[in-house]
């Protein structure tokens, strides 16, 4: 999806353009697919959020009263999280799409940037507009925040372990250990890899590499050698790098979006 208010589906990793959906109340500035991959939520705008199945038929759509950032569906419970610009998390019933419950992450009037969802819904990470990261429990009974001396403008968490990844606007990429019974983060490696700011990080699913993308058109390849990243590809695009997926599947397959609206299927990683 993109500011063009168009939705496509593809098959990976042909490549093969199934559908198109048109129309959409604004443009898609974020899609969430549900863990058993048969319905989609769409932000379109700034306040409008519908689900879909698949097929692209609506099953629900609704209009918010506060400005959404981005959203994402739960990894194990399917409930859809939104990240409101002012700093709120919401937890939006899976087909219903009501609200169940709102927690305050980033300061007030600071307003949030970006949230990572930990694969066994123990916590929730976000960026804040002051340069604070806070980590908030699933269940929102604990939470820790630490200074960042830079603004962070993309962050994941690993599936296999209790480590985050940040990248910042000057294309510094950070690993941070998390304590699970206190949320407590702590900085253990910084690398600037990019000559320009980081628009999305990734964790491979085995947790062994980290992918970055970049506005300086490059993404780049990271393996995992704690406490440290190290270099393994650069990946050249002709555009500045907006967005990095890794494919599910038995081979590595990383996904990448280019701000002319393109996208690459990277194997042999």
């Amino acid at each position: 999806g993109g500011i063009d208010r168009q939705l496509i589906l593809w098959r990976l990793p042909s490549g093969e353009k199934l559908r198109s959906w048109h129309h959409f109340k604004g443009a898609i500035r974020s899609l969430a697919m549900t863990p058993d991959g048969r319905r989609f939520a769409a932000l379109e705008g700034k306040r409008n959020i519908s689900l879909r199945s698949i097929s692209g038929k609506m099953i629900k759509s609704i209009s918010t009263k506060m400005a959404i950032r981005e959203i994402a569906f739960a990894p194990v419970v399917s409930r859809l999280l939104a990240l409101t610009e002012e700093g709120d998390i919401l937890f939006f019933h899976s087909t219903k799409l009501t609200v169940l419950r709102k927690e305050r992450v980033c300061p007030v009037k600071t307003g949030a940037l970006r949230m990572a969802l930990d694969y066994q819904e123990r916590w929730i990470a976000v960026t804040c507009n002051d340069g604070t990261l806070s980590m908030l429990g699933w269940q929102g009974k604990k939470r820790y925040s630490v200074a960042s001396l830079e603004s962070i403008t993309a962050l994941a968490l690993s599936p296999t372990q209790p480590l985050l990844i940040t990248g910042n606007k000057n294309g510094g990429l950070s690993l941070w250990t998390i304590q699970s019974a206190t949320l407590k983060m702590k900085r253990v490696f910084q690398q600037y890899g990019h000559v320009r700011g980081i628009t999305q990080v990734a964790f491979s699913p085995n947790g062994k590499n980290v992918a970055a993308a970049s506005l300086d058109r490059h993404g780049s390849l990271w393996t995992l050698s704690f406490p440290k990243l190290i270099l393994k590809h650069r990946l050249t695009h002709e555009s500045a790098v907006t967005a990095l997926h890794y494919v599910p599947g038995e081979k590595v397959r990383l996904l990448s979006g280019d701000a002319r609206g393109g996208f690459s299927m990277w194997t042999g990683l």
